[in-house]
């Protein structure tokens, strides 16, 4: 191969990661505003002020509950930010009753081999690779890989946010360029009524946190309930003292 023509080559590659960058800041750019419109929508029918990119230190032990699948709501939000009423809430399992989180205790906890385990068996009898980003059984195998090193990589140099992933170039299971805020791609969880954390998105993160015991992962607040909102609403009026809990206490009073 030609000098001229490698020249020509690498410059049609820069040019192309340029035009990428700029789309990707673009949409990053909307996306932001996009979200910040709606929080501020919502800080103008409530008291308590709504922050779309805020994260908040939570216990990953904390999360017990998971989407049992019957609710809209996942739908409706996707990883933007909402306050809710009805019922989604009460229509939740228990997460140490889901399937990934026992499969992942007998991995991490108890070093069961990955084909023991009943995450590995429901994919490979039901063929659900593209649930796990894989096409065949060999790519799961990679994905299930690519897990333990996300698990040995939290272990050694502990949990990371999604920002310092992006600037260190270092996130296992990351799968496609990533072109939105990197707070939407946090572990997300929605808050019930009466403040219980239900987990949203960003299950292997919560999922493998909770079963090595961390102590607090950042995450973003996704849904909120209309109840729980209320009480946040008194709690930044100053009407209820009690802020114990990760979406309150940060929280200031106004009188």
């Amino acid at each position: 191969m030609g000098s001229v023509l490698r020249y020509k080559i690498r410059r049609t590659i820069r040019q192309s990661e340029r035009a990428v960058d700029m789309v990707t800041k673009v949409r990053r750019t909307k996306a932001r505003a996009s979200h910040n419109l709606k929080g501020t929508y919502y800080s103008l029918k409530f008291d308590a002020p709504i922050q779309p990119f805020r994260l908040i230190e939570i216990d990953p032990q904390s999360v017990t509950e998971i989407h049992d699948g019957s609710s809209k709501i996942d739908i409706k939000t996707s990883r933007g930010c909402s306050i809710t009423g009805g019922d989604w809430d009460r229509k939740t399992k228990n997460i140490e009753k889901y399937t990934l989180y026992q499969s992942f205790r007998d991995r991490f906890c108890h070093g069961t081999d990955w084909e023991e385990t009943e995450l590995w068996q429901d994919v490979v009898e039901n063929e659900r690779w593209t649930s796990y980003h894989a096409a065949s059984l060999e790519e799961f195998r990679e994905r299930c890989q690519k897990l333990d090193k996300l698990h040995d990589r939290i272990d050694t140099y502990g949990y990371k946010t999604q920002s310092e992933l992006e600037t260190e170039s270092d996130d296992p299971i990351r799968e496609n360029r990533r072109t939105l805020p990197p707070e939407m791609y946090e572990v997300t969880v929605d808050i019930g009524r009466d403040g219980q954390l239900i987990l949203a998105t960003g299950r292997h993160r919560l999922t493998m946190t909770h079963v090595m015991g961390l102590d607090d992962i950042p995450v973003r607040v996704r849904t909120r309930h209309t109840q729980w909102q209320r009480k946040r609403d008194q709690v930044y009026t100053g009407e209820r003292t009690d802020a114990d809990h990760p979406d309150l206490a940060y929280l200031k009073p106004t009188k």
